[in-house]
């Protein structure tokens, strides 16, 4: 009776044991079934071409049922600088990408920071975008005569900078003995950009000695909401003019600022500062010019020290036979276009250099890039 017994306990073991393996396999194969790397390169494709404003190959990474809820997309003065994936995760058939996207306006002073979160779904044997929503994490404007930041959804905003946290005279990275002090132009601040995590941005101004710098924000202040104006209150205010101070006087004190620390880049003569971009890790910016002859160029610095990396794209591309453009910065480099001025298209002496390419940030080569 003892062995019967033993017998039964032992198939019923058996059969559970199996029935446990069989459920695992099946769940390992569920999640092997959606490829969570092919879900974030149907991102990665989406991404390129929202930057490329290629609507048509952005319409082919939709869903047949999302599809039917996108609207004509609108050319926007506002354009995508650079991304970086931030979170991937997979929850059986559906992946959940989110990817931190930068963006400004290259004709005024405006930039933000955003999140992107795509949900991935397999159909038809290929991965397809079934939702996009988008988060405000971080915007930055003009407003008066200072740079201001609005954080998320917040209605109060902060004070970056103003002229009067700029320097009056800098020295142009060419200017390798520092002997010419140069003044900085401080009548109208141009083109701003913001960093992947949110914690510094990039300034410029305009005019003949247009100057670039990084300000590293104050975290403290963004945690605590900033201070606001100090010491606020209007003195003797619905007062009746007796001993207890003159009516209407004010008692303000100026904003404290959220830039904690900058780190002057460079001026540029004569040129005005049309599109800018941080590396991933933030430490390069990458800083697009076009000179007053329409000549265009870029020029790309280490954030920590504010010097120039040893590679002048001036002297590699010639600026009166090409113009250099920005293209992305990714986690290998710097992508950058060269292309022909009209006058200059057939001229072979050029063939070499014209061309999608790419500089490392470890050597500092340049590469060729297809596609």
């Amino acid at each position: 009776m003892k062995k019967i017994i033993l017998l039964i306990l032992g198939i019923i073991i058996t059969t559970t044991f199996s029935g446990c393996k069989k459920n695992t396999l099946n769940g390992t194969a569920v999640i092997k079934k959606f490829d969570i790397e092919e879900a974030s390169k149907t991102v990665d494709a989406y991404m390129k071409a929202d930057i490329k404003n290629d609507v048509s190959g952005m319409d082919k990474l939709y869903s047949s049922s999302f599809v039917k809820k996108i609207e004509n997309k609108v050319i926007s003065n506002v354009i995508i600088t650079g991304y970086k994936f931030d979170q991937i995760m997979q929850t059986g058939q559906l992946g959940q990408i989110k990817v931190k996207v930068t963006k400004l306006n290259p004709t005024a002073v405006y930039a933000s920071l955003e999140t992107y979160t795509f949900k991935v779904i397999k159909e038809s044997n290929q991965y397809k975008i079934k939702d996009i929503e988008t988060k405000n994490e971080k915007e930055t404007f003009v407003s008066g005569s200072g740079i201001r930041l609005r954080s998320k959804d917040d209605a109060k905003t902060l004070l970056v900078t103003n002229f009067d946290g700029m320097p009056k005279y800098y020295y142009e990275q060419k200017d390798k003995a520092k002997t010419n002090m140069l003044p900085v132009d401080l009548s109208a601040f141009g083109v701003t950009a913001l960093t992947y995590e949110g914690t510094s941005q990039a300034l410029s101004t305009k005019g003949n000695n247009a100057y670039i710098e990084v300000v590293h924000y104050d975290e403290s202040m963004m945690t605590q909401g900033g201070t606001g104006m100090q010491g606020g209150g209007t003195e003797g205010s619905g007062g009746s003019g007796g001993a207890g101070g003159s009516q209407g006087e004010t008692n303000i004190a100026p904003e404290k600022p959220l830039a904690k620390e900058i780190v002057p880049i460079d001026i540029i003569s004569g040129g005005i500062i049309n599109n800018m971009v941080f590396s991933e890790d933030e430490k390069y910016l990458a800083v697009q010019y076009v000179k007053s002859s329409g000549d265009t160029s870029i020029r790309m610095y280490k954030n920590k020290t504010g010097e120039q990396i040893p590679f002048e794209f001036e002297k590699n591309y010639p600026m009166d036979k090409v113009n250099v453009l920005i293209n992305i910065f990714d986690k290998n480099g710097l992508v950058y276009t060269v292309t022909p001025k009209a006058t200059n298209s057939n001229d072979p002496a050029i063939k070499d250099i014209v061309g999608k390419w790419q500089i490392d940030t470890k050597k500092f080569k340049p590469s060729r890039v297809n596609g």
